[in-house]
């Protein structure tokens, strides 16, 4: 794991689903703009692209799962 993946692991202890929600809409704007990157021709930063997703897509793995656990932590409480 690098430091990227560990600040925002650190940085994330959500209680409030809407930021969560918030920064969700944020990885996945972040993942489509690196896509369409890919989808042009950018000379050698191919790699660096895919690298960069591949941290971006892993975060926001994270944060789909994390998000689950909160709504049915919320349905169990009865909120």
């Amino acid at each position: 794991m690098d430091s990227f993946e560990s600040k925002i692991r650190q940085k994330h202890t959500y209680s409030d689903i809407e930021q969560l929600n918030i920064d969700v809409g944020a990885y996945e704007k972040m993942i489509n703009t690196y896509n369409k990157m890919l989808d042009e021709t950018f000379g050698g930063s191919e790699e660096f692209i895919e690298s960069r997703l591949q941290k971006l897509n892993g975060v926001y793995a994270e944060l789909l799962i994390r998000r689950e656990f909160m709504k049915e932590e919320a349905v169990l409480v009865g909120v």
